[in-house]
């Protein structure tokens, strides 16, 4: 008769290894899901600064010196300067109600500068 008993089960070095390839894993997993949280953040504040940029360009726009465009950025710390007009060709077949004009907008050390149509004082 054969007196030894067959164990069934894992030794603690087996169980150590497991342990070890599972924490490595998981810490793995972690690091990347902090990192994708990270940039989620970075990404949402950059696409608001884009969105709040946009809407300034696009209000300078629509400033054509009559005055009918109510500004919606108030508390939003953006300056927008108007430079001189660009100069008006020599020759001229019919009279010109607008001109174009150079602007900036400025907003955290950002400045963009663009063009927009500006209308003109005209005698009437």
């Amino acid at each position: 008769m054969n007196n030894q008993a067959t164990e069934q089960g894992f030794t603690l070095l087996e169980v150590l290894i497991a342990l070890t390839i599972t924490g490595l894993a998981l810490g793995s997993l972690i690091s990347l899901s902090i990192s994708s949280k990270q940039l989620a953040l970075k990404s949402s504040k950059v696409m608001s600064e884009t969105m709040l940029l946009r809407a300034a360009v696009n209000e300078a726009q629509l400033q054509d010196g009559q005055d009918n465009v109510h500004s919606i950025l108030t508390g939003a710390d953006i300056s927008v300067t108007a430079n001189g007009l660009i100069d008006k060709p020599e020759r001229q077949t019919k009279p010109v109600k607008y001109a174009l004009q150079t602007y900036q907008v400025r907003w955290q050390g950002k400045q963009i500068e663009s063009v927009r149509w500006q209308l003109l004082d005209l005698p009437k």
